[in-house]
């Protein structure tokens, strides 16, 4: 018996994980940094009261604090990377035969038929795309035949299905989704210069990459994932 997996089952995990990231994320940004924000507005309030070495002391231990704060961030945006990583790894095993190139892939009775000369340039392209888009084995060999046809449209054609056979296209995908969720999670950036900036700054960039970015980018991803699909035997 044969069981389909949707790379769109991929993409809806990682969505989840990283609804439950973020949410994490602004929690403790806006419970613990702004606490630390606030007892250092404070101290500058008061600092009339503190001798000079006390009032060091205090600004010590408050951005000693800060730090610890902003590491338990860092620390959960990795559980969030860690956990997928696994995805990753499971997607690439579960989707392996089908972005492969192996024996077993290649349909014997349509290689006749391509041998036999009697389907067309575009006969050939329509059958890699409606009945082997999710076979490599078969798209490079559609593809390795349409290269040497005479008309250079077509020959772009076969290229374009070599290449797709090559470039694991489903663990792109895969990919690009996670880069978009991480941008939305950092709790430290990077400026053009290439000078680290602060967390608060960070933040905002996240909360803006979120608000412009991801929900549009998420539908995107997610409408490309639904051409991925592989069957594993039980």
């Amino acid at each position: 018996m044969k069981m389909k997996i949707e790379l769109v089952d991929y993409i809806e995990k990682i969505n989840n994980s990283f609804i439950e990231a973020r949410k994490t994320y602004a929690e403790w940004y806006n419970t613990f940094i702004e606490d630390d924000n606030r007892h250092l507005a404070e101290l500058e309030a008061t600092k009339k009261d503190y001798t000079a070495e006390g009032y060091n002391s205090r600004l010590t231990a408050i951005l000693d604090e800060k730090r610890v704060h902003a590491g338990k961030i860092a620390a959960q945006i990795d559980r969030f990377n860690a956990h997928v990583a696994k995805l990753r790894e499971s997607c690439k095993a579960e989707f392996k035969d089908t972005y492969s190139i192996t024996p077993r892939s290649l349909d014997m009775a349509a290689v006749e038929l391509i041998k036999s000369g009697i389907l067309t340039d575009a006969e050939l392209l329509d059958l890699a795309q409606t009945e082997y888009s999710n076979n490599a084995t078969m798209l490079r060999y559609i593809g390795n035949t349409l290269q040497k046809s005479e008309d250079k449209a077509m020959q772009q054609k076969g290229a374009a299905l070599m290449a797709r056979s090559q470039n694991s296209p489903h663990l792109e995908l895969f990919d690009e989704f996670v880069r978009i969720c991480n941008s939305c999670l950092r709790p430290e950036h990077y400026d053009a210069s290439g000078r680290l900036i602060d967390i608060e700054r960070a933040y905002e960039l996240s909360n803006n990459m979120e608000r412009e970015l991801y929900n549009n980018a998420y539908t995107e991803i997610k409408n490309k994932a639904l051409q991925y699909s592989a069957e594993l035997s039980d």
